[in-house]
C-alpha cells in the first residue's frame, strides 16, 4: 500500500479512539502513510453530531468520558461547561487533522435498501450505516473504525455493500484499537 494515495473516512468510534495517544500511535505505526501525507482523513457532520451526543448524553463511567466531561453522571449543562472549559482551544486543533465531507443527498437512499436494513443488528446501527455509505457515496477509498462489531458486520455483508462501490474501485476497511489492527479489502468485482 506504500505507493497509494488514499482518502479514508473516520467514523465516530475511531474519531473518539484517536483522542487516546496509544491508539493513535498504533494507527500511525500500521498506516505510516497518514503521517507521510499519502492518506487523508475525512469526517462528516454525522461524526461531530454523534461525538457530542456520546459525550453529553451517555452516563457510562469510562475514562474517556471522565477525561472529556468530568463526571459522566452530571447534568448536560455541567458536561458542556467542563468540555469547553478544558477543550475550547484543543478541540479545533484536533478537528484540523481531518477534512470535512459535505453530505450528499443520495446517502439516505441506503435506508430504502431492504437487504441492508434487514442485516442491521443490535451492535450495528443506523449511524454505522450513515458513516459507511457516506464514505462510499463520497468516493472515498475506505473507512477507519474502532468498532469491532461494525468491522465484522461490513466483512459479513460485503456482497450487499459491493453494489454501492464504484465498479473500478476497491474499498478498504480498517479496524484499530490500542493493541489491534486489522483490515480487509472489498473489490467491486469480488
Amino acid at each position: 500500500m506504500s505507493q497509494l494515495q488514499l482518502q479514508l473516512y473516520v467514523d465516530t468510534s475511531s474519531f473518539i479512539g484517536l483522542f487516546d495517544e496509544k491508539t493513535k500511535e498504533n494507527l500511525m505505526r500500521n498506516l505510516p502513510e497518514i503521517k507521510e501525507g499519502r492518506i487523508s482523513l475525512f469526517i462528516s457532520p454525522y461524526v461531530i453530531e454523534e461525538f457530542f451526543h456520546t459525550i453529553f448524553y451517555k452516563e457510562e463511567e469510562t475514562l474517556f468520558l471522565q477525561k472529556l466531561v468530568g463526571n459522566p453522571k452530571s447534568k448536560i449543562g455541567e458536561k458542556v461547561n467542563y468540555f469547553f472549559t478544558h477543550f475550547k482551544e484543543k478541540f479545533p486543533l484536533y478537528l484540523n487533522q481531518f477534512k470535512m465531507l459535505e453530505i450528499k443527498g443520495e446517502i439516505p437512499i441506503i435506508f430504502l435498501d431492504e437487504e441492508v436494513m434487514r442485516n442491521l443488528t443490535e451492535k450495528t446501527r443506523t449511524y454505522d450505516l450513515l458513516h459507511l455509505f457516506t464514505s462510499i457515496i463520497s468516493g472515498l477509498d475506505g473507512i477507519l473504525t474502532s468498532d469491532f462489531p461494525f468491522f465484522e458486520w461490513i466483512k459479513n455483508n460485503k456482497e450487499t455493500i459491493m453494489k454501492y462501490i464504484q465498479k473500478t474501485k476497491s474499498f478498504f476497511v480498517f479496524y484499530f484499537t490500542k493493541e489491534k489492527f486489522e483490515s480487509f479489502e472489498i473489490k467491486a468485482f469480488e
